[in-house]
């Protein structure tokens, strides 16, 4: 049965439509199966690593690993673009960068995104970040040795000390720590009751204090503000005794000036030997001070 010409042009035109299709998805790199926007991770090395495997940062799955892609630097050096593809809503850094990791020895590997300080930028979609290359093998295993080589080590040395002369030291030492143990636990039952009449009249004179206190507790404050009130009168006495003598010290004052000016304590001594004189003189001869006539 032969096909006509408008049968033909559609069947062009719907090959035609698909293609373009194809095209324009590998072109823009769209997620048919969501949304998102992808980032690239240069890699030197992404061995163990493949495509759908998980992008996590902080512990969360933020993403796809969507491509791998084997291809040379500036230099011709090789190295490997990963491709990802990172949810919606996520925003990654600038400044962050890939690693590829594993969770666990069994476990495939992922990429994990290290965030780097927040700057208040972020990376933009079709950015290129800088990744690093998954620990070697042979390095773990190199380190892996380095540690069996200690645990061996450290084994070796406690083999050592539970040698015969030490574990014989050893069980001697745990012997006596028995003994002492036994020891202070027989002392302490022989003398439980004389332990327990001890604690009792702890608790009978705390018990007599507190039955004295209670009753004279307003009068007990009652004397503590008291003598706060003399202490503070006490300073204020003292405050006004160190004024006074500071005074005498520096001569203000009459006192001061007595006591600081020999030539008024000198005259001051003069005047009070005169007075006793005239005192004496005047109870020996009275008439010589008094006019008295007798009628």
């Amino acid at each position: 049965m032969a096909i006509s010409a408008e049968a033909k042009v559609g069947m062009f035109v719907f090959t035609a439509i698909i293609m373009l299709g194809i095209l324009v998805l590998g072109v823009a790199d769209i997620n048919i199966r969501g949304g998102g926007y992808k980032i690239d991770a240069l890699f030197p090395s992404a061995a163990g690593l493949e495509e759908s495997a998980d992008v996590s940062m902080a512990g969360m799955k933020i993403g796809t690993v969507q491509k791998i892609k084997l291809e040379n630097d500036d230099k011709g050096n090789p190295r490997v673009r990963v491709s990802l593809r990172i949810n919606d809503g996520v925003k990654i850094p600038k400044g962050s960068i890939a690693l590829i990791t594993v969770s666990s020895l069994l476990s495939e590997r992922y990429v994990e995104i290290t965030p780097a300080p927040s700057s208040g930028e972020f990376i933009k979609p079709g950015s290129v970040i800088e990744g690093k290359p998954p620990a070697d093998f042979a390095t773990l295993l190199s380190e892996t040795g380095g540690m069996m080589g200690d645990i061996k080590e450290t084994l070796n040395k406690v083999r050592g000390f539970l040698s015969e002369e030490n574990k014989e030291r050893v069980e001697n030492t745990l012997k006596d720590l028995e003994k002492s143990t036994g020891d202070l636990s027989d002392v302490i039952s022989s003398r439980k009751s004389a332990i327990a009449g001890t604690i009792d009249k702890a608790h009978s004179i705390t018990t007599t204090v507190d039955n004295i206190l209670s009753p004279n507790e307003e009068r007990l404050k009652k004397t503590i503000s008291d003598l706060s009130v003399v202490v503070e009168d006490l300073r204020t006495v003292t405050t006004d005794l160190k004024s006074i003598t500071t005074k005498i010290d520096t001569g203000q004052g009459t006192l001061g000036k007595l006591v600081n000016d020999p030539t008024l304590y000198d005259n001051l001594n003069e005047t009070i030997k005169n007075a006793n004189k005239l005192i004496t003189d005047f109870q020996e001869r009275p008439t010589r001070y008094l006019d008295l006539s007798i009628f």
